[in-house]
């Protein structure tokens, strides 16, 4: 029988991340909603001045200029975004990976009920036999995955060697990505890394998210000392999982600029939750406490979370992809729906304000 104090732990944890969801969610459609304003606003503002400099109205403020300003509901949901962040680490701390990986799948599915609530974006058939596959999914293994394992447990699992080689091959691979990826800022002169980016990128952006989980669980499972300095194992945990958080943040800005975003996103995503499955029940066997029936149908229903994600995805960043090409060349780029240029709107906002 689990321990009451487990299931309160459950309960808050799911909630906990089910609200960094919804937080993210609103945070990027905000973002979207702002954008798709601007750039409304910018052909606008180009047709009147096409128009004046054909009438040789010169003196006319350019676009340019004008497009110089701060745009407060931009940083609305870029504060929202960011304020996500506390209760996924919470979460990680007091639910399992695999139920986590799970809700994490979900966010999709509230990002699409939002766009077509708050930006008109109707969903096509597939984003909806999408949203029903991943919320199935979702309920599945939140209703019978794993609930919490004993501390005395999990130390056991995550001190095995197998977990420290997982770890040291994982960073290993993620430092020479990283640098092959920057090589054709280094040297002008390589042009591989520029030919693989679009292996390279979602893949080190995605083992990153990944691998911070890790150092995520396990603080949870470390007691808060009274004074973290006298605790190198607890600060080594936090220091890690700020370090690994703070790379995913610049790997997914460095992805807007220099990659398609309908293709890096599905690519990073399914690869980060592929990693946090097999974290979870290969590394620190989240399931072994679970009946057989329960092992089939939490892993059942996590795989159906990705795979309704995946669905979710794919259509939607293909329509994208036209809309963005329909578009007039004067326009410099477009929103996808999951987020949008985040490095532009930092510059401008940096700039500017």
């Amino acid at each position: 029988m689990v321990h009451p104090v487990s299931l309160t732990n459950w309960a808050l944890g799911v909630s906990l991340a089910l609200l960094s969801s919804f937080l993210s969610s609103l945070g990027l459609t905000l973002q979207r909603l702002s954008t798709l304003r601007e750039l409304a606003r910018k052909e606008e503002r180009l047709q009147s001045h096409s128009e004046a400099a054909s009438s040789r109205e010169l003196h006319l403020e350019t676009p340019d200029q004008k497009d110089r300003r701060c745009q407060p509901l931009w940083l609305v949901g870029l504060a929202l975004y960011m304020l996500a962040a506390v209760p996924d680490v919470a979460s990680y701390i007091l639910v399992p990976q695999v139920v986590c990986s799970a809700v994490a799948c979900f966010r999709l599915v509230m990002v699409t009920i939002m766009s077509a609530s708050l930006l008109g974006e109707k969903p096509s058939c597939w984003q909806t036999l999408g949203m029903l596959v991943c919320t199935l999914g979702t309920l599945i293994c939140v209703c019978f995955g794993p609930v919490r394992m004993g501390r005395e447990s999990f130390s056991i699992h995550f001190t095995q060697p197998q977990v420290t080689f997982y770890m040291i091959i994982a960073g290993s691979v993620m430092l020479v990505l990283f640098v092959f990826d920057h090589l054709d800022s280094i040297f002008t002169k390589c042009v591989l890394s520029a030919r693989f980016r679009t292996f390279t990128l979602p893949l080190i952006t995605g083992s990153a998210f990944a691998v911070s989980k890790v150092f995520n669980t396990e603080l949870g499972f470390l007691p808060v000392p009274n004074n973290i300095l006298l605790e190198p194992r607890w600060m080594f945990m936090a220091i890690a999982l700020v370090l690994l958080g703070l790379t995913d943040l610049y790997l997914n800005l460095r992805a807007t600029r220099l990659m398609a975003v309908h293709v890096f996103i599905p690519t990073a995503f399914v690869w980060a939750i592929s990693l946090q499955y097999f974290q979870s029940v290969v590394l620190f066997s989240e399931l072994s406490g679970l009946s057989m029936a329960k092992v089939i149908l939490s892993s059942g229903g996590a795989c159906l979370s990705l795979v309704g994600a995946i669905v979710l995805q794919i259509p939607q960043k293909a329509e994208a992809a036209g809309q963005e090409q329909d578009k007039s060349d004067l326009i410099e780029s477009a929103p996808s729906q999951c987020g949008v240029d985040l490095q532009d709107h930092i510059s401008k906002m940096l700039l500017d304000c």
